[in-house]
């Protein structure tokens, strides 16, 4: 991704961007940071601090505005609600702005056109003024996306219509941006039932991180990340990172509640095997009364 920038100009628009490469990166980010990813701290900050540097440049390389607009936003919430280890974050901070500024700085020194044609583009997008390029025509994609939702509200116009309505042709295409998607080809029903499973999927991962005291919360992070991204680029299909985690977010949900669940087991029985047995009196027992022996 950093040192062999001319193998990846030879394609049709010589565009050098890579938005996979950029999306795992961002990834491997987040779990590096936010999860301790060795049980010695100190070795674990040394951890962080040889391999971040390495995969920020590589996130820098991708020219990947989505991975990167998506983990600045992700990785604080990460560190400062979702995760369980904090005591590195000024280091990570500085890290991440320092590998970034540097990297910034050498990509355009090897291919100025492309990292400066990407940098303007981003500053005359935020600053609301007009620019060329694959952020405006996103833009395009989703004012007439939006324009075309309340033909078909409810039912949408049918898995995969996306491109015949705008292209006019039954190719893959899409209007990067999940939720317009699934409501334009799936209608409210579509897309009630996309924010009906996020929802649901949000509160069983709630629930796991106050059981398991916040050890897993870069599933959390990693959740927001992928939801993010895939307002970004995209479609159903290609979002499969994000299905993947959600995969496996259910599956620690269900092994933390499985684990909690033992738990709480174990410790009735050990109160119960603790507890003093009340003693019986013998006017109260069955065995002085023949009768009831007899019976």
């Amino acid at each position: 991704m950093i040192f062999h920038l001319e193998h990846r100009d030879v394609g049709a628009e010589t565009d050098i961007t890579r938005i996979g490469a950029g999306w795992l990166l961002g990834m491997s980010i987040l779990l590096l940071v936010a999860y301790p990813n060795l049980r010695n701290a100190r070795r674990n900050l040394i951890f962080i601090v040889v391999a971040l540097p390495l995969l920020s440049a590589g996130l820098i390389a991708s020219a990947a505005r989505g991975p990167l607009v998506s983990l600045a936003i992700a990785l604080p919430l990460t560190l400062v609600w979702f995760a369980k280890q904090r005591s590195s974050g000024w280091v990570v901070a500085a890290l991440l702005i320092g590998s970034c500024v540097a990297a910034f700085v050498y990509l355009r020194h090897v291919d100025p056109d492309k990292y400066n044609a990407k940098l303007s583009e981003m500053i005359e997008l935020s600053s609301g003024q007009s620019a060329s390029g694959s952020g405006v025509k996103r833009f395009v994609f989703y004012s007439k996306t939006l324009a075309a939702i309340p033909d078909n509200l409810w039912l949408g116009q049918g898995v995969g219509s996306w491109s015949m309505f705008y292209y006019g042709r039954d190719t893959r295409g899409y209007p990067h941006n999940l939720f317009l998607e699934t409501t334009f080809e799936e209608g409210m029903v579509g897309e009630l039932l996309l924010l009906g499973f996020l929802y649901l999927l949000a509160i069983a991962t709630r629930r796991m991180l106050k059981t398991t005291k916040l050890q897993y919360g870069v599933i959390a992070g990693l959740l927001l990340y992928c939801v993010s991204v895939s307002m970004f680029s995209g479609d159903l299909d290609d979002n499969r990172i994000l299905w993947l985690w959600a995969g496996i977010t259910m599956a620690v949900c269900r092994n933390a509640y499985l684990e909690s669940r033992r738990r709480s087991l174990l410790n009735r029985y050990a109160r119960e095997v603790a507890s003093p047995v009340p003693a019986v009196s013998s006017t109260n027992s069955i065995f002085a009364h023949p009768q009831v022996l007899e019976s």
